[in-house]
């Protein structure tokens, strides 16, 4: 690179590398997704409810690695439909009976007049070669919970799994029956996290250096390194209600039963006084 053009070179290097590495602002969704309801550890999902901590950016690489996810799930998509199958019901929304639970569909294939829910995940080669040893339901726990919340709100009787390979393109297909008894049980456990006043249990052997806590967004939080962000969730004052309502009972008499828009349940206020299951972390 000697010549005049080697300053360029360097320029635009530096350039490309630091545009495209870094956090950028993390976009909370504001609601307790069915993606996240197979996580084995009930107390991540109260936080993650809560907003206790590990909400405000997320790195680049990471942004990247889902908007693969999507392209392929377009690549699929067009496949299915070269086929001659119809696929439909892109992103339709699921809702639990109390509405604190939702999730979004990748869609339906509709084949000799049945109709099956569509769940299409990335893989690296290590994860996706775990996929076809074991099958999904034991691989990958949070996919196949995902898929049966799906399955029991949307009334659908079985699903099929597709999954991609990032190393070499490879495929993999699973036909998911729906369980009653699963779903039955993801149900409890979804109410449990919501309605429950008091922190679940950890995980694990109780301490930080369990592996699914080390990775955890929460880890700091829950073994007492840090205090949960100050917001309107943590607070003693707030009340939540069915439809993910959320309202503050400080003076309530001025207030009234008005919900907080999501981006002042994130800014909370000077009245801030933690709720009484933060203090049992």
């Amino acid at each position: 690179m000697d010549g005049i053009y080697s300053g360029d070179y360097m320029n635009i290097i530096d350039f490309l590398k630091k545009e495209t590495s870094g956090q950028v602002p993390n976009a909370d969704r504001g609601y307790n997704g069915m993606s996240t309801i197979g996580d084995s550890c009930g107390r991540k999902l109260q936080y993650n409810m809560y907003l206790a901590s590990g909400e405000g950016s997320i790195d680049k690489r990471i942004m990247r690695l889902f908007n693969d996810g999507h392209k392929f799930e377009d690549t699929i998509i067009n496949i299915i439909k070269d086929m001659g199958y119809e696929v439909y019901g892109r992103q339709d929304n699921y809702k639990d009976e109390h509405e604190m639970w939702f999730g979004h569909s990748d869609g339906f294939l509709s084949y000799q007049g049945r109709s099956y829910l569509l769940e299409m995940k990335t893989h690296n080669d290590k994860s996706f070669k775990a996929l076809q040893k074991s099958g999904m339901k034991a691989s990958k726990p949070t996919h196949y919970a995902q898929m049966q919340m799906y399955m029991g709100y949307g009334e659908y009787e079985s699903g099929l799994y597709i999954a991609y390979n990032k190393n070499d393109s490879d495929l993999y297909f699973e036909l998911v029956p729906f369980s009653e008894k699963f779903f039955t049980d993801l149900k409890i456990k979804s109410e449990t996290i919501i309605a429950s006043d008091k922190l679940l249990p950890r995980i694990g052997n109780n301490t930080a250096s369990w592996f699914e806590c080390k990775f955890c967004d929460h880890i700091n939080v829950c073994f007492n390194r840090e205090l949960p962000d100050k917001n309107c969730r943590t607070c003693h004052w707030a009340e939540v209600t069915a439809g993910n309502k959320w309202t503050c009972t400080y003076g309530r008499t001025e207030i009234g039963d008005v919900p907080l828009r999501f981006e002042e349940q994130k800014a909370g206020c000077d009245n801030h006084l933690y709720s009484g299951m933060f203090n049992e972390a």
